[in-house]
């Protein structure tokens, strides 16, 4: 199947692609769009994909340097397979992108929708706040696990 029928085969809805869009844009935002490579789309409302980094060590670095990041606990990045993973501190709204280092320079990245990271300790480890890691399990963990299917709302909202 060339490219272009391969494209007609995947219906892509206006939600994705702006969910897509979305995650780009904040990528962008947080000055780290030149970084990536290329995006790829996983799931078929946009909320995940991931990410080619043109170098993780120096991605890594200005993820960090942006200062609206933290890295996960073991416990908080337990399905993750035990990579690295990296949570936005989360903005009012309590949704954040959480990024998951992979095999070479391949980065995961979703949409949380309720983050359950409010700050970062000295270390650089996520700091949780107990409310919204229980609502975190209940919104997001839960539902993944169970395979149902989520109302997805803007990454973020004006």
């Amino acid at each position: 199947m060339n490219e272009e029928a391969a494209r007609e085969a995947m219906p892509v809805d206006p939600e994705t692609i702006l969910r897509t869009a979305a995650i780009y844009q904040r990528l962008d935002s947080l000055g780290l769009r030149d970084h990536v490579r290329c995006l790829f789309l996983r799931g078929r409302d946009g909320s995940t994909g991931a990410l080619v980094v043109d170098d993780r060590t120096r991605f890594l670095k200005a993820l960090r340097a942006t200062g609206c990041f933290c890295e996960d606990s073991p416990r908080g990045g337990m399905l993750h397979g035990g990579r690295r993973s990296f949570r936005e501190i989360a903005p009012d709204t309590g949704e954040a992108l959480h990024l998951s280092v992979a095999a070479g320079d391949y980065v995961w990245v979703h949409v949380d929708h309720v983050s359950p990271s409010v700050g970062a300790r000295s270390d650089g480890r996520c700091r949780y706040e107990r409310r919204r890691a229980a609502a975190h399990i209940r919104r997001d963990v839960v539902q993944l696990l169970l395979g149902s299917p989520r109302h997805r709302r803007p990454l973020y909202h004006k």
